[in-house]
């Protein structure tokens, strides 16, 4: 009987201590789970987990192979190709994942981590880095500042690929070395052993007959017959249309070109006063557009022109780039903003490229394909325009400048459309504008393409080849 008794409390006794066992294992999961949720929960592992975070890591982890443990693979991985011209958008869109993490769509950023992955990539960016830091604060906002000024200025151009790698291998082929001389032959081989002559082939059939041979030539001519009595004079042909020449003392426009092109020229010559409605002295070649008086202004959708250099400066689109001058061709167009009221007539200015550059390429684009020297300059209702000697608080309509770059009417342009907005009654007018820059006593086309000014005493001829407005042609 003692002994069946101390052989329950044995078994009691080890009953308590697996259930002080159990217990405590508990408390351990617990505390576990509960270490993992925090750890789960912290900022870095969030951050990790989010859809913008792992779009970049897939596309980095897109680089590392992938094969099968145990098999070695029978060729390098293929690069893939990434389209650098897929529009991007900002905030980035996300990808998807299923619940195992699996990714169910690739998110844009992608493409980033995968183009991180590639030589050219880093090696770009690797040369970016300097091997001393830059001396001085200022150094570093030269660096920011030309990279700002790079993608402010190619975002206003409209090249194509072909394009941008012409004007990379212009700036940069003055730099290549001289070519390598080509190294001399090598050594001919002897010739190989003839082969036996083949056995003669069997004759074949007769062929058809030829056809006929071609005619004999002509007899010689016979004399010539006596000249007929002259025909009566026929009626005198219409007078063609005069040439809108509006141009100020030694200055022209010339027309009658088989190609339909007309000459915007200019002389060196000073002058007295008087030509000019101010006390100009100088030399401007007005071409005037007519047929547009009494259009309304947010009719107006675009005007381009197409030119050649025949003499002087060019510019800063030529091939060879000249310095800015007012002999290359500009465009004035003249508005009434009120012309059911007290009339506020003001001359306004497109396409011009003797500007700031921020306010030239407001104005309007340029191009010069091939870099072959025949310019185009077009203009949209899309851009800007400026306003001949306006001030802030002279502007129709109150509207505020688009683009800023000093104190000056020619510092500051205005976006057509606002202008249009705040003033919807405002129209062309073929008028005599009573400007500076214009001939007295003269009332001028509501379009003109200019060379010159009423200073200039420059010898220039540009040649225009085409011009339009609202795409119908314009040349006489």
């Amino acid at each position: 009987m003692l002994e069946l008794l101390l052989a329950w409390v044995g078994i009691a006794k080890g009953a308590d201590d697996a259930l002080a066992r159990i217990r405590q294992t508990a408390r351990t999961v617990d505390g576990a789970i509960a270490a993992l949720a925090d750890y789960s929960s912290r900022g870095e592992q969030l951050g990790l987990r989010s859809p913008i975070v792992q779009d970049l890591l897939r596309g980095l982890l897109a680089a590392v192979p992938r094969h099968t443990a145990g098999v070695t693979p029978s060729q390098a991985p293929r690069r893939p190709v990434l389209d650098a011209e897929k529009v991007q958008q900002w905030p980035p869109a996300l990808g998807e994942s299923d619940s195992n993490g699996n990714p169910r769509r690739i998110g844009e950023l992608a493409d980033l981590g995968l183009a991180l992955t590639f030589e050219e990539t880093r090696s770009f960016l690797l040369g970016l880095a300097q091997q001393r830091e830059p001396p001085q604060a200022a150094s570093r906002q030269q660096v920011a500042r030309v990279a700002r000024a790079l993608v402010a200025v190619v975002s206003r151009l409209r090249l194509d690929l072909s394009q941008y790698e012409i004007a990379w291998t212009r700036l940069f082929e003055g730099f290549a070395g001289p070519p390598v001389a080509a190294g001399p032959p090598g050594v001919a081989g002897p010739p190989g052993v003839p082969g036996p002559p083949g056995p003669p082939g069997a004759a074949g059939p007769a062929g058809a007959a030829g056809p006929a041979g071609a005619a004999g030539p002509p007899g010689a001519a016979g004399p010539a017959g006596a000249a007929g009595p002259p025909g009566a004079a026929g009626p005198p042909g219409a007078a063609g249309p005069p040439m809108p020449d509006f141009s100020v003392n030694a200055a022209a426009v010339d027309g009658g070109y088989s190609d339909g092109s007309i000459v915007l020229r200019t002389g060196a010559r000073s002058n007295a006063t008087g030509a000019f409605h101010g006390p100009g002295t100088g030399n401007k070649a007005i071409f005037g557009v007519l047929g547009w008086h009494g259009l309304p202004m947010g009719n107006l959708a675009s005007v381009s022109f197409t030119w050649t250099n025949i003499h002087g400066p060019a510019g800063p689109f030529y091939s060879t780039a000249f310095a800015s001058s007012v002999v290359t061709p500009y465009l004035n167009v003249l508005v009434d903003f009120d012309p059911l009221g007290a009339h506020n007539l003001r001359v306004l200015v497109m396409l011009s490229d003797q500007l700031n550059p921020l306010i030239t390429g407001a104005i309007g684009t340029y191009s010069n394909p091939g870099f072959l020297d025949v310019l185009t300059y077009a203009w949209t209702s899309a851009q800007d325009c400026l306003i001949v000697g306006s001030t802030p608080g002279t502007v129709p309509g109150g509207v505020a400048a688009n683009v800023t770059v000093g104190t000056g009417w020619l510092e500051r342009s205005y976006r057509w459309s606002d202008l249009v907005s705040a003033n919807p009654a405002a129209t062309l007018v073929d008028v005599f504008p009573a400007d500076n820059g214009y001939p007295a006593g003269a009332v001028m086309p509501a379009i003109t393409l200019n060379s010159g000014d009423s200073n200039n005493t420059l010898r220039s001829g540009k040649r225009i080849a085409a011009m339009s407005v609202n795409g119908s042609n314009v040349l006489p």
